[in-house]
This record gives C-alpha cells, structure tokens and sequence, in this order.
C-alpha cells in the first residue's frame, strides 16, 4: 500500500485541509472540557480530583504501550502491505488483554505505593479503557496516515461532547470521582464506535512476524522514548501523590493542566497533522527546515501571549471560575506558565526525530532527563507544590537548550534563524503582560471593580495590546478587517509545506 492518496503535489492542501478540522475539533473538544471541568471543580472536592490523578499516572503510561509504537510506524513506514496492518490490528488486541490483565493484577501495589485504597479500584475500572482503544488503533492510523483529519476530527468531537455531558450528570447526581472515570471512558468507547462505522476497515486473519518486525523496529523506539517521556512529565504526578497526598495533588493537577494546555492538547494536534506530511519530506531537508520554521513561528504567535497572558489573570480565573477552595492552585499555576511555554514551544522536536527517521534520538534524550527530572523535583518537593513547580520550570529551560540544539544539527538549522521565529511574539507577549501588570495594579488601587470584571477586562486587553504591536511588526499574521484571528494562524500553517 503506496501513499497514492497523499503525494507530494497536493500534500500542502490535504496538511492544511488536516489542520483545519484537527484545530477546530480541538477548540471545540477543548472549550467544551474547560467549561466541563470548571463546573466539575465547583461540584467536586480537590482531593477527587487528586484521587484519579494518581490513577490516570498509571492508565497514561499503560495507554502509551498499547497504542504508540506500532501505530507510529503505520504513519511514518512509506510502504505499508495489508498483511503490515492485519499484523498490527491483532498485535493492539492481544496487547490490549495483556495491559488490562496486568493493570488489574498489579493495581493493589499501586494503591500500597500511594498509600490510598480506593486508587486500587479506580485503576481496575479505568484500565478498561485499554480493550476499547485498542479496537481502533490501526483505524485511526491509517486515517492519519493520509491525513483525513476531517474523519478524525467528528469522532473525536462527539465524544467529547457526549462524555463531558455524561459526567456532569454523574457529579450532579452525587456519584463523585466516578463521574471523572466515567468520562474518560465513555469518550473512548464513543470514538471507537464512530470510527469503526466512519471508516470501516476490517482485517485479515493473518500474522505475519517478518511484518511485525517490520512495523515494532520503529516502534519500540517510539514506545520507549514515549515511556520515558512520559514518566519525565508525570514524576511530579507520582512525587507529589507519595509525598504529599491526593488533595495536594489535586492543587496542583489543575495548575499543570491549565499550564501546560497548549502543549498537552492543542499542540500535539498540530503535530499529528505536520508528522506524516513532514515524514513525506524527510529525504528533502531544504523543505523540512522551511515548513519547521514556519511551524514554530505559527505556534509562537498564539502560545506565548497566551501563557503570559494566564500568569496575569492567575488569581482571578482561578478564583471566579473555578471557587474560592482552589486558592492553593495560583502561585503553582503562574510558575508553571513558564513551564507550559517551553514544553509548548519545544514539543515540535518530536516531529522531527519521528519524520526524520530517529526515534531512538528521542529515546536516549529521554533516559537522561528522566534521572535529572527525578533528582530536581524530589529536592523541589521539600518546599511543597510551589518548589516542584519552580523546580520543573528551570530544568525545562535546560532540557529545551540541549534538545533544540540537537534538532537544529538535523535539519542544518542556525539559532540566529531559530530566534527570527519567534522573537516578535516574545517580545509582544512580555510587552502585553507588562501592560496588564499595569493596569491590574491601577483597577485594584482604585476599587473601582470587582475580580470578574477585572478578569474580563484583562483578557480584553491583552489581545488589544497584543494585536496593535503584532500589528505593526508582523503585519502578515494580523490584518484588521480581512481575516480573523483564528484564519490568520491556519493560514500561516497552510505554508508549512510549499
């Protein structure tokens, strides 16, 4: 199976077309969850939250094993055989069996680790999730694989919709952390089901161990570098949960997640669309640096304001929205700001190592920032939540340095030209927040408003500010009247690939 539905002459408009859908289901999904989860802080107490944070470290972990490596290779493998995806399909099931079986056994000494009961059953339930997904893994690859994202995008988009909806009656009728597991797996079991009527692919009963070899080659690297990656990002999760307990955790589960949303939820969905069209490029490096360098710019334009722009109004979103018991949660929250913004900006390299065909550059950066990540937090951890969250920021900044140095080597890219990509929005987004500093200090000074119409009024502001000066040093990306906000990035994405 050749890539004749993507070639390379209409592989700019099907990455843009990918791009379209995957960041307007994203806003959508997205927007939705925000409102969802704000509510369900209200109806829900800190520790709930922390309860299936400590459980969801594990069912992450897991989910990486059953659905990156091979489904990873169908995307990046130029030639792909049905015997390659029949392999793959019952290689997903019986790993899904495997992963819950092994879950369910071991969920006990994961409660003992956390020192929490009730972790033991949530665990065995949520692991459900892996039989579901597993389902459909190859499914939603092949749909990546020629980027009909169009596809992707409705599925993904009812589920949201549907689970977000499902647990807020849970939470309303008393059922507690169960509505927050439920969600999780009424989403999974609503993609699965639509993906399967949408884009009915069905397998052969065949196996093929040269094909999967073939596919788990690439694939183990994936799977490895995710793990580690993943346990880098979660070790706060899993120190935090040992150390201080479920109501601490939850804190500072809400400041991550607001923190490091770009880079968790809108980023990857970029990514997921660049990574086959980059993988298309990989032989054509002088395209490759050019489409990188437009994609860092594209992200840098609407990440950074936004972060700087949510430290500012730290206290006053968390307070209004999301009620006075999530007090604890704003200084973290503000740090992590810094943290969200590299790890946003940064998360393109994955992209590269992928097209680029060096999963196991990934791998190895991984395995050393894990036992540097493990040290830092431990020795942040005596100074509580707080201390993890300035401990993870500095190390990002470190981590960032070396990584985009080594991607730069790849693709023969200078710093000089790096920085040209994202100096304005730098210098923008600090202008803005300077700005609402400001300003913040002058609406309280005088008394005359109370924190939602500050908070508001805030965010007004800040896009004003920041609008007018990109206005005047990057005209191309802000033309009043004739595109909005939203046109003016998927346009600028549109030329990743020219």
């Amino acid at each position: 199976m050749n890539r004749t539905e993507v070639n390379k002459n209409n592989l700019k408009e099907k990455t843009f077309e990918g791009l379209f859908w995957s960041m307007n289901s994203k806003f959508t999904m997205q927007l939705f969850n925000l409102v969802i989860t704000a509510i369900l802080a209200r109806l829900l107490l800190p520790k709930d939250f922390g309860l299936v944070g400590m459980s969801l470290i594990i069912i992450g972990l897991v989910s990486l094993i059953n659905e990156s490596g091979l489904a990873t290779a169908i995307v990046q493998r130029k030639d792909l055989e049905e015997l390659h995806l029949s392999t793959a399909f019952w290689s997903n099931i019986a790993t899904g069996i495997l992963l819950y079986i092994g879950t369910f056994y071991f969920s006990p000494f994961i409660a003992s680790f956390f020192k929490i009961d009730t972790v033991e059953i949530i665990i065995k339930v949520a692991a459900i999730s892996f039989l579901i997904s597993s389902i459909t893994i190859v499914h939603r690859s092949l749909l990546s694989r020629n980027l009909q994202f169009k596809t992707i995008a409705k599925t993904e988009i009812a589920g949201s919709l549907i689970s977000g909806t499902f647990a807020l009656y849970l939470a309303l009728s008393g059922f507690g952390f169960w509505s927050l597991v439920a969600k999780n797996l009424m989403n999974d079991l609503i993609v699965v089901s639509l993906t399967l009527i949408i884009y009915p692919w069905k397998p052969t009963f065949e196996f093929s161990r040269e094909k999967f070899n073939d596919l788990f080659g690439f694939g183990a690297n994936v799977i490895g570098g995710n793990m580690l990656n993943y346990f880098r990002q979660n070790m706060d999760y899993i120190i935090i949960g040992r150390i201080m307990g479920a109501e601490l955790l939850g804190y500072y589960t809400l400041a991550y997640t607001l923190a490091v949303f770009p880079a968790v939820k809108i980023i990857p969905v970029i990514t997921r669309v660049v990574f086959p069209a980059f993988s298309l490029l990989q032989d054509d490096n002088i395209r490759f640096r050019k489409g990188y360098m437009k994609l860092v710019s594209a992200l840098s334009f609407f990440i950074m304001p936004a972060l700087i722009g949510l430290a500012m109004v730290a206290p006053e979103l968390i307070i209004k929205v999301y009620g006075d018991k999530w007090e604890a949660t704003i200084l973290p929250l503000q740090i992590l700001c810094i943290l969200g913004l590299v790890e946003a900006t940064s998360h393109t390299t994955k992209s590269v190592f992928y097209a680029k065909g060096l999963p196991g550059m990934e791998l190895k950066l991984n395995a050393a920032k894990i036992i540097v990540s493990t040290c830092v937090i431990i020795l942040g951890s005596y100074y509580g939540i707080v201390g993890v969250a300035i401990a993870l920021s500095l190390i990002s900044l470190f981590y960032f340095s070396i990584t985009q140095q080594i991607v730069n080597k790849i693709i023969q890219l200078t710093w000089k030209e790096y920085a040209s990509c994202i100096r304005e929005f730098l210098f923008a987004s600090l202008f803005m927040g300077s700005f609402l500093s400001i300003y913040k200090y002058w609406a309280y000074s005088t008394n005359m408003f109370d924190e939602m119409v500050i908070l508001i009024s805030s965010i007004g502001i800040g896009i004003l500010v920041y609008s007018i000066i990109i206005w005047k040093l990057k005209p191309e990306y802000l033309k009043i009247g004739k595109k909005t906000l939203d046109n003016m990035v998927l346009n600028k994405l549109k030329s990743i690939i020219k």
